[in-house]
C-alpha cells in the first residue's frame, strides 16, 4: 500500500481547487456532446448512450463542486488521477460522437470499427468509474439496451443512400460484458 505521511494513498487529500479544472472540463465536453446528440445526423442512440454516461458523471461532479465542505472525504488523490483517466476517455467519447453523427465522419468508418470503438472506450469508461470512490449511477438498464441501440442505428445508416454503405450487420457479432 501507498503511504503518504500515514495516510493511505485512497485517503490523502487534495484541495478541490486542483479538481476545478477537471470539473469545468468535464462540464463542457458534456455540453458538447449534449449539443452533438440534439444535432445528429445519425446514430443518435449511440450518442444518447454516451449522453447517458457522461451526464452521470458531469451530476456528480456538479454535486461535488456546489456541496464540497459536504463531500471532503471524496477529494482524494486516487479520485484525483481516477479523474484524469475520465476525462481522457470522455475526450475520446466526444470526438467518437462527433464522427458518428455526422454524414463526413461516418464515411471513414466501418461498422466494425463503430462497435469496437463503442465498446473499447464505454469498457474503458466503466471500469474508471469502478475505480472511483464515488457513487456514480450509470443506467445498468440502458447498458442492457445498447446492443440493440448499436443495431438499430446501423441499420438506419443502411437506408441512407447519400452515404454509398453497404453495412451487412448480420455478419456482425456484438458481445456485450
Amino acid at each position: 500500500m501507498i503511504t503518504h505521511k500515514g495516510q493511505s494513498y485512497n485517503t490523502i487529500e487534495v484541495h478541490i481547487s486542483q479538481f476545478l479544472p477537471l470539473f469545468n472540463e468535464i462540464t463542457l465536453i458534456f455540453e458538447r456532446i449534449s449539443k452533438t446528440y440534439h444535432d445528429a445526423e445519425h446514430n443518435k442512440r449511440i450518442c444518447g448512450a454516451i449522453f447517458d454516461r457522461v451526464s452521470a458523471v458531469e451530476v456528480t461532479i456538479r454535486t461535488l463542486n456546489f456541496q464540497w465542505d459536504e463531500h471532503k472525504e471524496s477529494f482524494t488523490h486516487k479520485n484525483y488521477t481516477v479523474l484524469q483517466k475520465i476525462l481522457c476517455n470522455i475526450r475520446k467519447l466526444e470526438k467518437f460522437v462527433d464522427d458518428v453523427t455526422k454524414s463526413k465522419g461516418i464515411r471513414n468508418i466501418q461498422v466494425e470499427s463503430i462497435e469496437t470503438i463503442f465498446y473499447d472506450l464505454t469498457k474503458e469508461f466503466d471500469r474508471y468509474i469502478d475505480e472511483l470512490d464515488l457513487v456514480i449511477l450509470v443506467d445498468a438498464e440502458r447498458r442492457k439496451q445498447e446492443k440493440q441501440i448499436l443495431r438499430n442505428d446501423i441499420e438506419d445508416l443502411n437506408k441512407v443512400p447519400e452515404l454509398h454503405l453497404n453495412f451487412m450487420f448480420h455478419s456482425i457479432f456484438i458481445i456485450l460484458i
